[in-house]
């Protein structure tokens, strides 16, 4: 009886996981509705019936709509799907490889859009860290000391300068949004520490 139901709830996975998979060709537009080259007529069917079905639609037919996703939401079942079927393994009999296999398939097929997107945020933090280093590398430069032999009109011109540099970068760096969103996780506390110390060498 517990092969039967975890059987059976392998099949529910199974199908959920090739509709995840078809929600998400039908979404990208890969997969048109095509009308069959040969086709069954039921019992008794009239012969126009026949010719109807027989006919694609119209060249001027509006597609449908393709259907959008929520890739955090279908992302989340992708997930919940792989850990229903890991905890039948756990609590029943495995699974064939051949059913795993097209499990694994449809998965990775539903997939894909959520990589995609990964594979854009990756790239995008990666530019937003390295214009933030430029930023640093640009208030870095800003000297701090004044000179002696400055005047005093000079050296108040000298210390306003540090201001208007201090409020630049602080103006480029919020327009950037916010840290924890916008750079790389690895990078997060070297580039904060970085911050913190360039501030302080203005800012002092």
């Amino acid at each position: 009886w517990q092969q039967w139901g975890g059987a059976r709830a392998r099949d529910d996975l199974m199908a959920e996981a090739e509709a995840l998979a078809q929600l998400t060709l039908a979404a990208a537009g890969a997969s048109p509705v095509t009308v069959a080259a040969d086709v069954v007529a039921e019992p008794g069917a009239s012969a126009e019936a026949i010719a109807d079905a027989s006919v694609p639609p119209p060249a001027s037919a509006a597609p449908a709509r393709a259907p959008r996703l929520h890739l955090k939401t279908h992302a989340d079942a992708i997930h919940t799907l792989r850990a229903r079927w890991k905890e039948l393994d756990r609590t029943g009999a495995p699974a064939g490889q051949a059913l795993w296999q097209r499990f694994d398939a449809a998965l990775h097929t539903a997939y894909q859009p959520v990589a995609a997107q990964q594979t854009v945020q990756k790239a995008a933090r990666h530019e937003n860290l390295l214009a933030r280093e430029v930023l640093l590398a640009t208030l870095d430069a800003v000297p701090v000391q004044a000179p002696d032999t400055l005047s005093a009109d000079d050296l108040a011109a000298h210390w306003k300068e540090q201001a208007r540099a201090l409020d630049r970068f602080q103006l480029a760096w919020r327009q950037l949004g916010p840290l924890e969103h916008t750079v790389p996780s690895a990078s997060r506390s070297a580039l904060q520490q970085r911050l913190r110390a360039s501030l302080d060498r203005i800012e002092a």
